[in-house]
């Protein structure tokens, strides 16, 4: 965020009202700071809020040092912060699903509810991303409990990544059971665990969840998955090593490539060049000269490969119901190598 005045900061053209807790409340409260979005983007007017915000402020504060317990203190936060905004005038967003957020309670303000709102906004994702992310949340309630959204903590976040990093993989399968409710998460089997890889992008997906609630002023605070994500040096001990050239030996040394009956050339071209229709002939080499996922040499056509200014390509797309795992993958020049020639 970028300072715009006292108390008052910018980011992405929104303006944001921000108090630093005193320190004594930082070391009990979660949060360090409350942060207020203003809801405009006229300068005198967010300064008017936060002058008026300011005295809401000092009130609470005064009545937080009065509390008896840190459930009183967060009580006394989450309730005023909510109070705060209706004494101040702040205007309230009408282009969300969740106006009743702003009256307190009710399911509207449950981890379930805000997850599945999110989903339903995350438009541009495959389907594949969003059922992982549905299976990411609906394990975040089973550990944690549909817990108000707002008092989600590290505490929580903590607790899901030791989970994470325990469980096994496929574990749906293993017990047997459908969906992740009702898993006894403390006795979980002793079974090979997920990859670090499968664990960083369940918290990449509470990261995301948590960020899209702080854009729509449906959580205060510092994000709790921030900062969570396992180091690379930890995650590439676990990635797959290359085929060995012995490996690559034993593959390339099959029937299908050393004339097994039925699996014979079908035609020589006058070129001279092989014309060998068996698709398990095909995608080891494609993948071998190539480096191409699997997904991608599969779903091949034949206008996919292509002559560009005398360079014999194969064109990456997803035209004709093809799919393509990231942005970058799309018409990447590839080698015509794979191509052999007698």
């Amino acid at each position: 965020m970028k300072a715009v005045d006292y108390r008052l900061y910018s980011r992405n053209n929104h303006l944001y009202y921000r108090y630093v807790l005193p320190r004594p409340l930082q070391l009990v409260f979660p949060h360090k700071e409350i942060k207020v979005s203003l809801s405009t983007q006229d300068i005198a007017l967010a300064r008017l809020y936060v002058a008026k915000l300011d005295i809401e402020i000092q009130s609470l504060i005064n009545q937080i040092y009065n509390a008896q317990d840190i459930d009183a203190v967060r009580t006394l936060v989450m309730n005023g912060i909510e109070g705060m905004k209706g004494k101040v005038g702040l205007p309230q967003r009408k282009n969300l699903n969740f106006d009743l957020l702003s009256q307190g309670g009710g399911t509207q303000q449950l981890f379930s509810f805000i997850a599945q709102e999110y989903l339903k906004d995350c438009v541009s994702n495959s389907p594949k991303t969003i059922e992982h992310k549905r299976q990411t949340y609906e394990m975040f309630q089973s550990i944690c409990g549909d817990l108000s959204f707002k008092t989600i903590t590290k505490v929580e976040a903590r607790q899901f990544k030791a989970v994470m990093l325990r469980m096994p993989a496929n574990l749906t399968k293993i017990l047997k059971v459908k969906s992740y409710a009702g898993i006894d998460w403390k006795n979980l089997p002793d079974r090979d665990k997920q990859s670090l890889v499968t664990v960083n992008n369940r918290l990449i997906s509470m990261t995301a969840l948590f960020m899209w609630a702080e854009r729509n002023d449906l959580y205060d605070g510092r994000n709790p998955f921030s900062a969570m994500m396992i180091k690379k040096a930890e995650v590439s001990a676990n990635r797959r090593p290359p085929f060995t050239m012995l490996q690559l030996q034993t593959l390339f040394s099959c029937p299908i490539y050393k004339g097994c009956k039925g699996m014979q050339p079908k035609e020589r071209l006058e070129t001279g060049r092989l014309v060998i229709k068996d698709y398990k002939y095909w995608i080891p080499l494609i993948g071998l000269y190539t480096g191409m996922r699997l997904n991608e040499i599969c779903q091949l056509l034949v206008g996919d490969i292509k002559c560009v200014d005398g360079v014999w390509i194969i064109n990456i797309d997803d035209n004709d119901n093809k799919k393509l795992k990231t942005a970058s993958s799309r018409d990447a020049p590839r080698s015509d190598d794979f191509f052999l020639w007698l």
